[in-house]
């Protein structure tokens, strides 16, 4: 663990959050075992729907979480060239340019792998072509805690190089062909785990995260996905977990 990623807010660990936040998920905590219908098997991601979506609980917590970083994860693969990029840049949402800009600084360091030919059409294929804003354009997803990049969900993000704007495709001649060519850049990338600090005010509010807080001083299963909000254009990098990391777990390959 890095100096700065030391300084998060970590979900799972109690230890890290601020005095203001730890007392107010122990209000919390008492407030949702006196519902009606809690036990002690809810997963925390249910806990809302138990206690009636209570928007006054989230915002307490943003509130007293303020300007401090939340330790989140983005599961991907990184060529080689990519990972110093990524700590100029900061990692981005989604977009046509930084679709762009993968495939073709991937055809130009490893152009015998990514030929000219096969970088266009690559870009000119995909779900963007067929479902348009619906793959996520604009948004940039992270889980947390650490722990759920070992989830069958985020296995495929750390197996195959692109993201999922790249390497979904259907078993046509034309999608096998864009296939064939994100497995030869698979081989070549690392999978690798980076690891943010947005602000609560970063996240948008779709998902609540007050469960997850609640969920792990009550010892429930947790664990859960937020996409930033959409003024957000890029997030700092704090760390990046490859194999060899301290952090880096042997599961999740």
């Amino acid at each position: 663990m890095t100096t700065e990623s030391a300084k998060l807010v970590d979900i799972a660990d109690p230890p890290t959050w601020p005095a203001e936040v730890s007392d107010l998920v122990d209000e919390l905590v008492d407030e949702v075992r006196a519902t009606d219908g809690f036990h002690p098997e809810i997963p925390a991601c249910d806990l809302p729907s138990l206690v009636g979506y209570n928007a006054e609980f989230e915002g307490r917590l943003r509130e007293r979480l303020g300007e401090h970083g939340i330790a989140m994860y983005h599961g991907t693969r990184l060529l080689p060239h990519e990972l110093e990029e990524l700590r100029v840049t900061g990692l981005q949402p989604l977009s046509q340019g930084l679709r762009s800009r993968r495939v073709r600084g991937a055809h130009q360091h490893h152009s015998d792998l990514l030929p000219a030919d096969d970088a266009e059409f690559l870009l000119a294929n995909g779900p963007l072509r067929w479902q348009g804003s619906a793959v996520r354009l604009g948004l940039l997803f992270l889980v947390a805690p650490l722990a759920v990049v070992a989830d069958d969900g985020m296995s495929r993000l750390i197996s195959t190089w692109g993201g999922e704007s790249l390497y979904w495709h259907d078993e046509t001649a034309d999608g096998l062909r864009c296939q064939e060519a994100i497995k030869r850049l698979t081989a070549v990338s690392i999978p690798s785990v980076v690891c943010v600090g947005p602000r609560a005010s970063d996240l948008s509010d779709l998902k609540d995260l007050w469960p997850q807080f609640v969920g792990v001083r009550s010892n429930l299963e947790h664990g859960n996905e937020w996409t930033t909000h959409s003024s957000v254009t890029h997030l700092n990098i704090v760390d990046v977990l490859q194999p060899g990391h301290l952090l880096w777990r042997f599961e999740w390959t």
